[in-house]
């Protein structure tokens, strides 16, 4: 017999999985917050962080270029993130040296009527 946390999952990992991704973000757990809910599901969250890492390293791999922060910004779109990188530091040459890259996405699980928006952040150095 599926218990309650293992059907919650399924629903879960089916809403990912639908929308193109890993199913590993997909697990329920017991909340850490039971003030708050009894079960929760961080794969949204994981997701973007993962996404923002990748979309830092290309920034600070090509030094900062132009063109691969408007195509990282443009990917991002593609995939349903809106990526905003502001300048943050320029060296003694004037040139950048930090960046804020910042991750907003939205999500939305119609089956438990949860939606919402969150951003996460981050420096390219």
């Amino acid at each position: 017999m599926k218990t309650l946390i293992d059907s919650i999952s399924a629903e879960v990992t089916k809403a990912f999985t639908d929308n193109g991704y890993d199913a590993k973000y997909g697990k329920v757990t017991l909340s850490n917050r039971p003030d708050l809910c009894e079960y929760q599901c961080n794969g949204a969250m994981a997701a973007a962080k993962e996404y923002k890492a990748d979309v830092i390293a290309e920034i600070e791999n090509s030094n900062f270029n132009p063109s691969v922060i408007a195509a990282c910004t443009s990917q991002a779109d593609a995939e349903g993130y809106q990526l905003t990188v502001s300048d943050c530091t320029y060296d003694a040459l004037g040139d950048l040296n930090t960046a804020e890259v910042i991750l907003t996405y939205e999500y939305n699980l119609p089956f438990f009527g949860v939606s919402g928006t969150r951003t996460t952040r981050g420096i390219a150095r």
